[in-house]
């Protein structure tokens, strides 16, 4: 899913990444330090912020220009305009507006939060949501859900996508092994 042909044209051509892999915890979500820290176990080097240093600000500098972003956070889809959807940090909230202006989008960034994959469509097939946010700012790969889904089962599947990740497995592949039926999609490349 992307926006429109031009911005997918226009994305082909850019740098992508420079290697790192940022994540991110936010308040307020039981799993999600448990879950970077797992996951930061298989990607050595992993920026990890979590706690009071999960701040808008430090996930927007840690995430511009990383390969992968995953954001273990509590999140609000915004029917009526992507760019008010928000996800939940220490001190408050990233809006899908703050990720268009990231210098570098992420490559692959993950949702792990319920409901952020969601989207609604608008005139002129136009959708609106966190994922398409991400993709129009230039975000190749979105993993998102579009259901609420269990804390358990979110973090077994989490875990078991990034292991798969840095397996060699493309997003597609890893998600469809590691979190079939759990409600979470791959949307981009």
């Amino acid at each position: 899913m992307a926006p429109s042909a031009t911005a997918w044209l226009a994305r082909r051509g850019r740098r992508r990444g420079d290697g790192r892999t940022v994540l991110v915890a936010g308040p307020g979500n039981q799993r999600g330090p448990s879950e970077v820290r797992a996951i930061a176990g298989r990607r050595p080097g992993a920026t990890v912020l979590t706690g009071a240093g999960a701040t808008p600000a430090a996930t927007l500098a840690a995430i511009d220009g990383a390969a992968v972003a995953h954001l273990a956070t509590h999140g609000r889809h915004e029917a009526q305009n992507a760019l008010f959807s928000s996800l939940e940090l220490h001190g408050g909230p990233v809006l899908g507006y703050d990720l268009q202006r990231l210098e570098e989008p992420p490559e692959l960034v993950v949702l792990a939060g319920c409901e952020l994959g969601l989207s609604e469509v608008r005139p002129g097939d136009e959708s609106f949501g966190m994922a398409s946010a991400l993709l129009a700012a230039g975000t190749a790969t979105v993993i998102a859900s579009v259901c609420r889904v269990a804390d358990e089962a979110a973090s077994e599947a989490m875990v078991g996508l990034h292991r798969r990740l840095a397996a060699g497995r493309t997003p597609a592949e890893a998600l469809a092994q590691a979190a079939a039926g759990t409600g979470f999609v791959c949307l981009g490349r």
